[in-house]
């Protein structure tokens, strides 16, 4: 299971990092990102919780690996 934040989006709420610090975490401004973004097996029920109560539905979890391309500006 991989482990995804939209950042955009993230309220700084800690909800995730509280609920799953060995996945997610904060910055200095509470912006959540990821910390370990293959989810460890004894982890994926915490990060199930995290993802299911983030107030703005940033969270992604997904056993399909994503490939991220850079953005062209």
């Amino acid at each position: 299971m991989n482990a995804f934040i939209d950042q955009d989006g993230c309220i700084a709420c800690g909800q995730c990092y509280d609920v799953c610090p060995e996945v997610f975490s904060a910055g200095d401004n509470g912006i959540a990102f990821v910390v370990q973004e293959q989810v460890p097996k004894d982890q994926e029920e915490s990060a199930r919780t995290a993802e299911q109560g983030c107030p703005t539905s940033v969270i992604s979890l997904s056993d399909t690996e994503y490939d991220v391309f850079p953005v062209e500006a």
